[in-house]
């Protein structure tokens, strides 16, 4: 008996730590929100927020080769003001991605509403330097105070912090916005909040072992 207790305290800590790191990640999908071109690119756009440290946070943005295109203006609305900072990462981000502070224009063209609260373009010239297909570019937010992952997590489950960008040379020529929706599209269910989630993998994990037994 108390080797199996033993066993079960073991599955269960490594469990827990393989759980607490999936819940330091969300991943978002975009939704087009000006109708400019005449294929909707959304499906080629991407972000993962991930945890970049103890007073940091990772966004990384990505681009597909689905379509023609590039991003260019990157916006983020920080309605809690849960960042002092966000900066464009050289290390992390594709070679041939590079981006400064702010972006013009200030807000993104047809979102609205939209506060603005950080914005970067990329180098001139911008088809070059912006976010092409198969790249990524990686922006570092610092915590504006004692702050953690979770914090991020709800802001952005409660719609305080979001993110819209801006695509150029998309097919036609033309260019659109787009909205970043948390859980893979508008109509997915909210991201269920961290201890949710490690609690309900454990319960799964528990399950599993009485199984076996």
């Amino acid at each position: 008996m108390h080797m199996h207790s033993s066993k079960f305290l073991s599955w269960l800590f490594v469990g827990s730590l393989g759980l607490s790191s999936i819940a330091s990640a969300v991943s978002l999908s975009f939704v087009r929100q000006t109708s400019n071109s005449a294929v909707d690119v959304a499906a080629d756009l991407s972000l993962e927020v991930i945890s970049g440290g103890p007073n940091t946070v990772q966004f990384i943005f990505s681009k597909g080769a689905l379509y023609d295109g590039f991003i260019t203006q990157i916006y983020f609305e920080d309605g809690d003001s849960l960042f002092s900072v966000i900066d464009f990462d050289t290390v992390l981000s594709s070679p041939g991605v590079a981006y400064a502070s702010p972006a013009t224009p200030a807000n993104p063209p047809g979102v609205n509403p939209f506060a603005t609260s950080f914005s970067l373009d990329p180098n001139n010239p911008q088809p070059t330097w912006g976010i092409s297909a198969g790249e990524n570019g990686t922006f570092i937010g610092t915590f504006a105070g004692p702050l953690s992952f979770a914090d991020v997590e709800n802001a952005i489950t409660n719609g305080t912090l979001r993110f819209a960008l801006h695509a150029q040379g998309l097919p036609g020529g033309e260019s659109d916005s787009f909205l970043a929706i948390a859980g893979g599209g508008p109509d997915d269910p909210p991201l269920p909040e961290p201890s949710t989630s490690l609690f309900g993998g454990l319960a799964l994990l528990f399950l599993c072992l009485r199984r076996k037994r």
